[in-house]
Formats: structure tokens, C-alpha cells, sequence
């Protein structure tokens, strides 16, 4: 039994050792090039760096985000992880041990806890999170395939420009 705990630690360690960085914004790792200059190296006005979607959101909505993303955790794991232990924890009923009874007994109220409190947070937490998402899907995300009528200063004066 040792020899197996002690493979199954060094396969995890080897995983978490040769795993990859995606957070890395050094050099290239995340770096999105727009309107790329064709002769010569390009400028620091040519990219941006690329930030995950939660990361983007933490920032943008602050605590309200933290708090429903939290809430959703919560209530997934409370439902999908702690309601299914309980659950075979309370087939401990069917037996004719006092000990098993217990602990089915004890498991019906774990599963029953679990899922009261769970399901609440999961919907509640979901609700939130659908309200941060419309409303930066409004705000800040780009609006692909809008024709878009613009006024303004050119490379050669002023000029019309429809994009689209």
C-alpha cells in the first residue's frame, strides 16, 4: 500500500511540475497582435496582452464578482460533491448494525442539509453571474459584424470611414 501512495505522490508531483503557466505574460505567452506593422519590428502600440475572462471580470465588477463566483462554487460543490457522499452514507439505514444506522441516519441529514443549502446557492450564485455577464456583453464586449459610420482625423486630413 505504501508503494502505491508513493507512485501516486511522485505521478502527482510529476504533473504538477510539467504543468504549463498559462497567467504567464512574459515575452509572447499571451500577447495579441492588432494592426501589425509589415516592415520592421512592431511597436508597443501594435499588441496587447490577452487577461482571462475572470480575471477581466474581478477587475472590472470587483467584490460582486468575487461573490458570485463563490456562491456558484459553493453550491456546486455542495451539491455535486458533499450531497452524494451523504447520499451513500445514508444507505447505511438499510442495515442491522446500531452503527450503520447511525451513520445513515446522519447521512440523510447531511444530504438533505447539503442539498437544502446547495441548490440556493448554485441558483442565486448562477443569477448573479448571468446579470455580470449580460450586462459586460452590453457594456465592454466588441461588436463583431456592426457597420460603424465615423468623422475623424486621417493620415492624409480628415476623412469618412465606414468600418464594418
Amino acid at each position: 500500500m505504501k508503494k502505491l501512495l508513493f507512485a501516486a505522490f511522485l505521478l502527482v508531483l510529476s504533473g504538477t511540475l510539467s504543468a504549463q503557466n498559462y497567467y504567464d505574460s512574459g515575452d509572447d505567452a499571451q500577447r495579441l497582435y492588432i494592426a501589425p506593422q509589415y516592415f520592421g519590428a512592431p511597436t508597443e502600440m501594435d499588441y496587447f496582452y490577452l487577461m482571462p475572462m475572470d480575471e477581466r471580470l474581478s477587475i472590472i465588477y470587483g467584490s460582486q464578482y468575487r461573490r458570485a463566483s463563490n456562491r456558484l462554487w459553493a453550491g456546486r460543490t455542495l451539491g455535486g460533491i458533499v450531497a452524494p457522499v451523504f447520499f451513500v452514507m445514508s444507505l447505511g439505514v438499510a442495515f442491522d448494525d446500531d452503527l450503520m444506522r447511525a451513520m445513515g441516519a446522519i447521512g440523510i441529514v447531511g444530504l438533505g442539509a447539503s442539498l437544502g443549502v446547495g441548490i440556493p446557492l448554485w441558483v442565486r450564485g448562477r443569477r448573479e453571474m448571468d446579470v455580470i455577464l449580460d450586462d459586460y456583453a452590453r457594456r465592454y464586449a466588441p461588436r463583431p459584424y456592426s457597420p460603424n459610420l465615423s468623422l475623424g482625423a486621417t493620415r492624409n486630413g480628415v476623412g469618412l470611414a465606414l468600418q464594418f
